[in-house]
């Protein structure tokens, strides 16, 4: 057995041992006596060192040659890490995987665990270990230790960070960041990057790549003779590199670098499990030394001062190599390469498709909006044009994805500009309008309907009906939070927009006038309100920022899943006071629309459906009710949704119906609250017996005059609505505004 510096000390009685770690081994001994026995027990300083003999079931030809009995060194020197373990044979078996690096080549620093010793600790006893030891040494004998799912060991182990981008196959330099961390850099993007002016910059050197087995080299790295000796093993000659830089930099003085530039090899490793096997992994290391080519020139004596002026000349014109041994106080650090934040490194994170690079128009860039985009583009998804015209105000700093730096200038830009920067520089994913969408129609028309997809958060329901109107072949959604800020609406059209936006809001309405679960969708407290100017309209609301993140994640997932589908729907998710969250879903309605004098009037198949079964349910006496819905007097459009059947006050007999008012402004006015005065009457509806006329009789006639006379007092159309067997006629009055 070969005494190493690691082991040494004087032999010690277990009550002399220091450390808890140190009684726990000393303890297991006794359980694992015929298989493990200590030899020595010794104590450096501060070490307890156990020196143990391992029987071990190992084939009579192992792959690795570890024997059936091997003697192994236990250090403790802590009671809050990993003892250290050291095979003591001196022809124990070199470059195997699950090796520490150390700075001597023996002993061999067995690595018997990946995890750090405070996850270890939880579970961790003497007999375990021990154990554990003993399992490394039998596994690496067969070859089973590094298991076939586990990614091929490091040749080197990095010290620091430096980041590429694939965008930027070759460089020149790389630049120091902050502590350990350094990014690379061609000659002409360093001048151009401002954010950088001072910063320590190192000259990239190329070495040839190499091709080798996994495993470690068994000695640090942490200065240049120790790197050369390392590099020597696997064919490279370092000190003729550096040789042959430093007279590249003489011989051009005119060049980017200079002569007291530092410098970092950059090694490429292709990188196989066996030695009969395919390459499998590229592994890229970056050697940075820490001393300018001038220095080592100097240490070397490769370089001397001329006795004529300040410059530097080669002592010896001859001399071919440097004399690195006299290197050992220049500094070497291993750099680790981190691919950066690209906008297809995003999409591999978040495990999106490399394909999915559709275009999206985005109209809305305030709290919700903000947020949604900062989702989808970290996410990779998309290239985005937003549209907002709105400035970026102190008091929207509580909800918006953006900071101070943005105060008073447009959201579209600075929001753009804020995400755009997020991603590797040159990559505009974000393209900024500066644009009210209702207003500068042709400076938004081309992008919008260049888009595969429109988005639209402005909480403008004009907005949305004028996307409705515009943009018939786009796939279109819209979103937005009730008033309280604690229920998230989308509106999904298909992927035909065969049911455009505006009638799947009015289908919305529709729902809520239905569904138990939404009657207090649009409670709003008005103590809620924060004025945080002069203006009548200068209002905001007390949304919590916590609703808000929650929110616009829903909302991300939501639109990529719905994009992914070729139906549309309406979405309503509920966020509880115990946090938790509740998702209505309504798939869409059908439509009947027709078109009568200059109006498009819109009826909601289930209120057809409504109207014909109630007419049949009270035959042969005739039957009716009140038109329910809403008028787009901009776009000349009319939604018909629902209706009050007829009230028990009313008449219904064979030839007449008088319809009663028992409750109807009352349930009118409910109805205008649960949906935000969005819905109310339109005009009255009512049945004639099988085989009859759909035109009006001259009571019907008398009445839509009363109803005209009515609707003018309001400034809206009237309808009146006749229902038969297997059909209706609809009328419109006071439709000439």
């Amino acid at each position: 057995m070969t005494s190493y510096n690691q082991t040494e000390g004087e032999n010690i009685e277990s009550d002399a041992l220091i450390y808890v770690t140190s009684n726990g081994i000393y303890r297991a001994l006794e359980v694992n006596k015929q298989l493990i026995k200590l030899v020595e027990l010794r104590q450096s300083k501060d070490s307890d060192i156990f020196i143990l003999n391992f029987e071990l079931d190992v084939p009579s030809k192992p792959k690795y040659k570890i024997k059936g009995k091997e003697s192994i060194a236990v250090v403790v020197s802590s009671d809050d890490s990993i003892p250290k373990v050291y095979a003591l044979r001196n022809d124990f078996p070199l470059k195997l995987s699950h090796t520490n690096v150390g700075y001597t080549v023996r002993p061999v620093d067995l690595c018997i665990y990946e995890e750090a010793f405070h996850d270890l600790i939880l579970n961790w006893s003497g007999v375990k270990f021990l154990n554990d030891i003993k399992y490394w040494l039998e596994s690496t004998a067969l070859g089973d230790l590094h298991h076939e799912d586990q990614p091929l060991e490091p040749f080197f182990s990095p010290s620091g960070i430096v980041i590429y981008s694939d965008k930027q196959p070759s460089a020149d330099l790389i630049v120091q960041l902050g502590k350990n961390t350094y990014k690379l850099y061609t000659f002409d993007s360093v001048r151009a990057d401002n954010k950088i002016i001072g910063a320590k910059r190192y000259l990239v050197c190329p070495l040839e790549p190499k091709e080798i087995q996994h495993g470690i080299v068994n000695t640090s790295q942490n200065n240049l003779v120790q790197l050369s000796i390392a590099m020597q093993k696997i064919g490279i000659d370092l000190s003729s590199e550096i040789r042959v830089i430093i007279d590249r930099v003489m011989n051009n003085p005119q060049s980017d670098v200079n002569i007291e530039m530092p410098i970092c090899f950059l090694l490429r490793m292709d990188v196989k499990r066996d030695e009969d096997l395919e390459a499998e992994s590229v592994q890229q290391y970056f050697f940075k030394i820490n001393e300018t080519l001038l220095n080592i020139g100097l240490k070397t004596e490769y370089l001397s001062k001329s006795p004529h002026d300040n410059s530097y000349v080669k002592t010896d014109v001859l001399q071919s190599s440097l004399n690195l041994e006299r290197c050992s106080s220049v500094n070497v650090e291993v750099l680790n390469p981190h691919y950066d934040f690209t906008y297809a490194n995003s999409k591999s994170l978040n495990d999106i498709s490399l394909k999915n690079e559709k275009i999206y128009s985005l109209i809305g860039v305030g709290a919700l909006g903000s947020q949604f985009l900062n989702n989808m583009v970290r996410q990779g998804i998309g290239k985005w044009n937003v549209f907002d015209h709105d400035i970026l105000l102190p008091h929207n700093l509580t909800r918006h994805f953006s900071n101070r730096y943005g105060i008073g200038k447009n959201k579209a830009q600075y929001v753009s500009h804020y995400i755009n920067n997020i991603i590797y520089e040159n990559e505009t994913i974000v393209s900024a309008y500066e644009e009210n969408v209702l207003v500068s129609h042709e400076k938004v028309k081309r992008p919008l309907s260049k888009s595969d997809y429109i988005i639209d958060v402005s909480t403008s329901i004009a907005v949305e009906r004028s996307l409705a109107a515009k943009y018939l072949k786009n796939r279109k959604f819209t979103a937005f939070l009730n008033p309280n800020g604690d229920e998230l609406v989308l509106m999904s059209e298909d992927n035909k927009s065969s049911i455009a936006l505006d009638l799947i809001e009015f289908q919305y309405y529709k729902e809520l006038m239905s569904s138990d679960k939404l009657l207090n969708h649009y409670k709003f407290e008005e103590e809620g309100l924060i004025r945080y100017a002069r203006g009548c309209r200068d209002i905001t609301s007390r949304i919590n920022q916590s609703n808000l993140s929650i929110f616009s994640g829903l909302l991300s997932k939501a639109i990529q899943k719905n994009i992914s589908s070729p139906e549309g729907s309406i979405e309503i998710w509920q966020l509880y006071d115990d946090f938790s969250v509740n998702k209505l879903d309504f798939s869409l309605d059908n439509w009947v629309q027709i078109e009568i004098e200059g109006w498009s009037i819109n009826i909601n198949r289930k209120l057809i459906h409504l109207m014909s079964d109630f007419r049949k349910s009270k035959l042969p006496n005739e039957t009716g009710g009140i038109l329910l819905g809403g008028v787009d007097t901009q776009h000349k459009k009319i939604y018909l949704v629902d209706s009050i059947l007829s009230p028990r006050d009313s008449v219904e007999k064979r030839t007449i119906y008088i319809r009663g008012l028992e409750n109807v402004k009352e349930e009118i006015a409910k109805i205008s609250k649960l949906t935000n005065d969005s819905i109310g009457y339109l005009g009255e509806w009512h049945s004639h017996p099988n085989n009859c006329s759909l035109d009006m009789s001259s009571d019907d006639i008398h009445l839509f005059k009363e109803l005209i006379d009515e609707a003018r007092l309001r400034g809206v159309p009237t309808l009146m609505l006749i229902q038969g067997e297997n059909s209706f006629n609809l009328y419109i009055g006071n439709n000439e505004f």
